[in-house]
């Protein structure tokens, strides 16, 4: 599966969790990467990998919900099409999350930057959904 396959999946998996979360009353606003920024801007900034300010803007989630004043977070979708093969990643994920009962089998592969940055944001209390669409279960999503 192509970059632009995964892009355009992630873009029918954010657009379905918008919906799920309007029906139930939240505000949606796009948010992210790829709606604050024009494509000649990511084209550059995806060729700076060590600069952290860039991974911070890399890995914005994609949505931002609100309910209420108890009920704010953000809303990020990521689409893989590859198992995680490593045990360590898998443990590494299972500290992260604190779900125990994550493995190779109930998981995919998304970038260790991502993870990182998302961690690194809930540090300062920030909220952040994950939604992994993971393409290699052979569980098609429909748009």
């Amino acid at each position: 599966m192509s970059f632009e396959e995964r892009k355009r999946i992630g873009e029918i998996a954010a657009e379905s969790v918008g919906r799920l979360f309007k029906s139930v009353g939240f505000q949606m606003v796009d948010f992210g990467y790829e709606n604050a920024f024009s494509n000649t801007v990511r084209q550059k900034l995806r060729r700076l990998y060590n600069d952290a300010t860039v991974k911070f803007v890399r890995f914005m989630p994609d949505k931002f919900a609100y309910l209420n004043e108890k009920n704010i977070f953000l809303i990020e979708v990521k689409v893989c099409n590859a198992p995680i093969i490593y045990d360590a990643r898998v443990e590494k994920l299972r500290k992260i999350t604190g779900i125990q009962t994550l493995n190779k089998n109930n998981i995919g592969a998304i970038e260790t930057s991502a993870v990182e940055n998302y961690q690194n944001i809930g540090t300062i209390g920030v909220k952040i959904l994950l939604v992994i669409y993971s393409s290699f279960h052979n569980r098609p999503l429909n748009g």
